[in-house]
């Protein structure tokens, strides 16, 4: 495995409307640092557009992609439908996963990942896939025992863990062969990301977790009090409690900034519909 390159892999979020806008900003923007693009299928058990079809778009931008199909969606007529359209579009590397508790309707019940990896891999002796690419198939796992059948995958993503001695651990007993992608959780902010380093180190150098996490988060806002202090800023006791709020709510506003059009800005109401820049670039110049 020594002349296998590290590769990241970055998750995009795809839309719930028909409107490609922000993934086309995702790409573009994160195409600078990810070697692959990962589009879940129908994530947290809601409709959005086809992971396939998003794939079909990140490769229409020049990057690579993986797209997501969930067994709970589906039954075996509809894999098969979804294969044959990515073989189409040239897409093909997936994840095949469970998929989460949908928020409407029921689960088909009648494909298992197991299922979908049989029927991908029999895609190769189909008439019907002839001159395509075979797939290339990903499986997800946790930091426990690999079955035998899921070791057959071409690449395997683990699951968001918070050691890296346990994932070390579990790499080094595992059987599984092919390359394989550690889920990494993003924070949003500077504070959390000095919080969770607090957490995570005290357990190394013998300390408390909850005294360690406590004195950085009295260091870090007090930095930020006194700062607001010297610059005749309002300051009052509920400030700490105001700007741990704000930075618990990050990854809201985060998330809302790629999936909304609206936004308010000092009472102000602005809309960046794609529209708009359309119809400005339509008006005249004016002359000067």
């Amino acid at each position: 495995m020594a002349d296998r390159r590290f590769e990241l892999v970055c998750e995009i979020e795809p839309p719930t409307r028909p409107d490609l806008t922000r993934v086309r900003h995702q790409i573009g923007v994160l195409s600078l640092v990810a070697d692959s693009f990962l589009i879940p299928d129908n994530h947290i058990g809601r409709a959005t557009v086809s992971s396939v079809a998003v794939a079909h778009e990140v490769q229409a931008m020049g990057a690579r992609s993986i797209a997501c199909l969930n067994s709970r969606d589906r039954n075996l007529l509809g894999f098969r439908r979804d294969l044959l359209t990515a073989a189409a579009y040239g897409v093909d590397r997936f994840l095949f996963v469970y998929g989460d508790k949908p928020t409407a309707g029921s689960r088909t019940s009648e494909l298992t990942v197991r299922t979908m990896i049989e029927e991908a891999r029999g895609a190769a002796d189909d008439p019907a896939f002839a001159g395509c690419r075979p797939f290339g198939i990903g499986v997800t796992s946790g930091l426990r025992p690999v079955p035998a059948w899921k070791t057959a995958a071409d690449f395997t993503f683990v699951q968001v863990s918070f050691s890296v001695e346990a994932l070390l651990r579990w790499r080094e007993r595992t059987s599984v062969q092919a390359p394989v992608y550690a889920g990494v959780m993003v924070l949003a902010s500077a504070g959390m990301a000095v919080l969770a380093a607090a957490g995570f180190a005290a357990p190394q150098f013998g300390v408390n977790v909850i005294f360690s996490v406590a004195a950085m988060a009295a260091f870090w806002y007090g930095a930020e009090a006194i700062l607001a202090f010297v610059s005749g800023w309002p300051v009052s006791w509920r400030m700490p409690l105001a700007w741990v709020a704000r930075d618990l709510l990050l990854p809201l506003v985060f998330a809302k900034a790629w999936t909304g059009h609206a936004i308010v800005w000092r009472g102000n109401a602005m809309n960046v519909e794609e529209t708009m820049f359309s119809e400005a670039e339509s008006e005249p110049r004016p002359q000067i």
